[in-house]
């Protein structure tokens, strides 16, 4: 997904967030065996600022039109 379909929603962080404890759980209970869980990949602000930025310097300079 582009631009701001691509964005999480709160429910979508607690629900990343949720998995992440289940996981971190069941790492716990079996022993701490293989390696430990890593987090999920989270949205960067700063990523889909510079995107917006980039696209409307491209809007601007004409390269492309205001719907892309």
């Amino acid at each position: 997904m582009h631009g701001d379909a691509g964005r999480w929603s709160t429910a979508d962080h607690l629900l990343a967030s949720a998995v992440e404890l289940l996981a971190g759980a069941n790492w716990q209970r079996g022993g701490g065996k293989g390696s430990k869980p890593k987090p999920l990949k989270r949205p960067d602000a700063r990523a889909e600022k510079r995107r917006r930025e980039y696209v409307g310097r491209l809007q601007r300079l004409g390269l492309i039109n205001a719907g892309g």
